[in-house]
């Protein structure tokens, strides 16, 4: 569902949480590969196609935020503070400090997911049916 969201969505902006950056990395390297294996007429042109942006001539994008431990001790978080995403994805959730990333992640999000309720646009907390 993903590939398709920014396919056929534009400027459609994904925030893709990972609990490490190593596991992130080889997730967005398969997203690649299945852009990749699409029909030649169907794969789409990158701005940006790396293991931690993917950004889609049509301006959709993935970003990826992995979910490491502050070294300083801090409990505070700033993974996703700012990105606007209309889709939140979270990788193994169970092993991520969820608390402390979605005090950072919730004010943009939550005000991105109001404005695309409002313009009839999929997002993480509308309902697929």
């Amino acid at each position: 569902m993903l590939v398709w969201l920014i396919l056929f969505r534009s400027n459609y902006p994904v925030v893709f949480m990972s609990r490490d950056l190593g596991q992130g990395k080889k997730t967005m390297e398969e997203i690649i590969d299945m852009i990749g294996r699409l029909p030649e007429w169907m794969q789409p042109k990158f701005k940006k196609r790396n293991t931690e942006n993917i950004v889609l001539s049509n301006g959709s994008q993935i970003s990826l935020q992995a979910s490491v431990k502050s070294r300083t001790g801090s409990k505070n978080s700033d993974k996703g503070r700012g990105l606007r995403a209309m889709f939140l994805w979270i990788d193994a959730a169970a092993f991520v400090p969820l608390p402390d990333h979605m005090a950072s992640m919730m004010p943009s999000v939550s005000r991105t997911f109001v404005v695309a309720k409002q313009k009839n646009i999929i997002f993480s907390g509308s309902d697929y049916q």
